[in-house]
Order: C-alpha cells, then sequence, then structure tokens
C-alpha cells in the first residue's frame, strides 16, 4: 500500500510525532483568543491550527488529532504538550492561521513536514 500526499502545500515546518505516524488528515479548526468558533464546537477528529497556545487551550489541545502552530520554537507550549500528549505537531508553520480556514481538510504529511 503506498500513501502519497495530494494537494497543494499550504504551509509547512518541522513535525514530530511520537508514534511514527506519517501522516494524518482532519478538518482545520482555527484557534483565537483561546477559543475556537463556535461552528466548530462539534468536529471531531479535527487538526489544530493557532499561532501559539498556552494552558487555556488544553481542553483544545487534548481533542486535537494533531496541531499546527505557527510558533518557531521547539521549547513552546504547543510542542511541549504535543509531545507529552503523544499528538502529531507540525511547528514553525508561517501563516498557518491565515492560510488556513475552519473547515478545511487538512493533510499533514509528517515526513515532510508539510501541511496540504
Amino acid at each position: 500500500l503506498r500513501v502519497e500526499t495530494l494537494g497543494k502545500t499550504i504551509t509547512q515546518g518541522t513535525a514530530i510525532t511520537s508514534n511514527g505516524m506519517k501522516q494524518v488528515s482532519g478538518d482545520a479548526v482555527i484557534l483565537q483568543d483561546h477559543q475556537i468558533p463556535s461552528t466548530m464546537q462539534e468536529v471531531r477528529s479535527y487538526i489544530l491550527v493557532a499561532d501559539k497556545t498556552t494552558n487555556e487551550d488544553l481542553p483544545f489541545i487534548r481533542e486535537a488529532r494533531a496541531l499546527v502552530i505557527e510558533d518557531p520554537d521547539p521549547e513552546s507550549h504547543a510542542v511541549t504538550c504535543a509531545k507529552l500528549l503523544e499528538t502529531p505537531i507540525i511547528y514553525g508553520a508561517t501563516n498557518a492561521t491565515k492560510l488556513v480556514h475552519n473547515g478545511q481538510m487538512l493533510n499533514l504529511n509528517l515526513g515532510e513536514g508539510t501541511v496540504n
């Protein structure tokens, strides 16, 4: 079985995955001001997209299949949480919150660190 990433690369960064996962897909949910849009609150298996995270965002981080974070710091809150929760993350994803829209289907290539 061969899996290929289809679609245009939206942004890219550094990927971390603790379980050997190569790809993850899901609907994008944009985190702003420690909230997700009310229209997206029923979405399950989402990919959380944010500029950065804090402890206030933990409920959303725990529910996410994966994280896409603009903050390039490898010791950031988001990266630390992703490692502890064994949640795949692409961090340093330039302009992710501007380029991705709520509900958009994303495919993360964790081998290449791309968001498609």
